[in-house]
Parts: structure tokens; sequence; C-alpha cells
């Protein structure tokens, strides 16, 4: 099957992408450890939402890790900007489901969502495996 990926002029950083993977992940362990910070799990939804829907320079994750990427001196490896951006809309969508779970005192179906993310999170930041990424070029045909 040949690689779907549609041609745009915006593109984004994997290096950036993959460290605010493993931020993500390192936030929602905090959730699944520690009952107090299930907070968290909005926050996360929100930077998701920025990522996914709104502009990701103002993401505060891509704020804390592009500075990051710069002073580690690790030169851009820019890939497609469109299915990171799917990947953001479908983490915003577990995030919030998950934060909406635990404000209503469904705290099993919390975790579980919350489960799903650091998993997807966890192979992107870890090993640059991208689930929603494999998903996209379906969701677009699906779409048009």
């Amino acid at each position: 099957m040949a690689k779907f990926c549609p041609i745009n002029n915006q593109q984004t950083d994997e290096h950036v992408v993959r460290l605010n993977a493993l931020l993500v992940v390192t936030l929602l362990s905090l959730v699944l450890l520690a009952t107090p910070f299930r907070w968290l799990t909005a926050l996360v939804a929100l930077d998701f939402a920025i990522r996914g829907f709104g502009n990701p320079a103002y993401s505060p994750l891509v704020l804390i890790n592009k500075p990051l990427v710069e002073t580690l001196g690790w030169k851009p490896r820019l890939i497609n900007l469109a299915p990171k951006q799917f990947a953001a809309r479908i983490g915003f969508l577990l995030t919030a489901l998950a934060a909406l779970s635990f404000l209503a005192g469904f705290s099993v179906a919390g975790w579980c969502f919350t489960s799903i993310v650091l998993f997807f999170a966890f192979l992107e930041g870890a090993f640059g495996f991208c689930v929603a990424c494999l998903l996209y070029p379906y969701a677009v045909r699906l779409q048009g």
C-alpha cells in the first residue's frame, strides 16, 4: 500500500512531537499513580485542543519542548503536520472524555481513557510510532 500524506506547506519537527508525547506520558502517569492529579487530564486535553484545532505554536508543550530541542542542538526533522493534528484531535477527545469521567465520578472510565492515551503517547515518544497517523489516510478518504 502506498504511503498517503497530503502535501501542504505545514510541517513540524518530529523531535518536538516526540518530546511532547513523552511529556504527555509523564503527566498522565501522574494521573494514574496519584488520585489528586486527575485535573491534569483537563490540562492535557487543552494542550491537545490547541495542537489539534488551533495553532500548535501556542501549545504549552511545544513552548517547553521546542527550545529544549534547540538547546540540545538537534537538527530539525520536518514531517507533515496534518497527521499529527489528527492525532492531537483524537488525543483531545480521549483526554476530554477522561477528564469528564473523573469529574462525573466514573473513575474506572477515566482511568481507561487515560491509559489509552498514555499507551499511544508512549508509542509515539519512545518509538516514533503514531497509531493515529496510520488511521489518518482512512479518515481523509471518509471525509472527502
